[in-house]
C-alpha cells in the first residue's frame, strides 16, 4: 500500500542472519528498509513528506518497491529549492573546469606550433648549422631563440 510519511530519524542495524537494514522512525511508528539502493535517499529525507510503499509482513512493516522515490507536491517547495543551489554550483564549477581545460588546450598548441615553426626555420635557413665545428649546441640555441620568438618571449635575434 502507497502512504505519505516524514522520516524523524533513520539508522541502520543489522539483522541476527547478518543482513544489513535501515530503521525508520516516523510519528506514525517505526519502518524498516531492506533494499540499500534506497539508505541515502531515505537519510537525505529527513522531515520531507515522501510517499513510499508500504508492506506489511507478520508485526513488521517494510518499505518497499520505493526505487522511484520523490518528495510529495506538498514538499517540493522546500525540497527542490536547496537542489537548484545545488545545481548551480555544481554548474559554475564545470564551467571553471572547461575555462582552465580550454586554456591549457590554447596553449599546448601554441606550443606544439612554435616548436613545429623553430624547427622547420632551423632546419632550412640554416644549412650553414651542419658543417659547425660546435653542431648540437649552435643548432640548439638557434631553435631555442626562434621557439622563444614564436612564443612571444623577449629574445635577441
Amino acid at each position: 500500500m502507497k502512504k505519505t510519511i516524514i522520516i524523524s530519524e533513520t539508522y541502520e542495524k543489522t539483522a541476527s542472519n547478518g543482513g544489513v537494514y535501515l530503521t525508520i522512525e516516523t510519528a506514525e511508528g517505526r519502518y524498516s528498509c531492506w533494499e540499500t539502493v534506497l539508505f541515502p535517499a531515505l537519510k537525505a529525507n529527513v522531515g520531507i513528506p515522501l510517499e513510499v510503499e508500504i508492506m506489511t509482513k507478520g508485526k513488521y512493516q517494510n518499505i518497499v518497491g520505493a526505487r522511484d522515490m520523490m518528495p510529495t507536491q506538498q514538499a517540493s517547495q522546500a525540497y527542490f529549492p536547496r537542489k537548484k543551489t545545488e545545481i548551480g554550483k555544481a554548474m559554475e564549477k564545470k564551467q571553471e573546469g572547461i575555462r582552465e581545460s580550454m586554456s591549457r588546450k590554447e596553449d599546448s598548441i601554441k606550443i606544439a606550433g612554435s616548436q613545429r615553426d623553430a624547427v622547420l626555420i632551423v632546419v632550412n635557413l640554416y644549412p650553414e648549422l651542419k658543417d659547425a665545428v660546435n653542431k648540437e649546441r649552435e643548432i640548439k640555441d638557434e631553435y631555442e631563440k626562434c621557439k622563444s620568438y614564436f612564443l612571444g618571449y623577449d629574445v635577441e635575434v
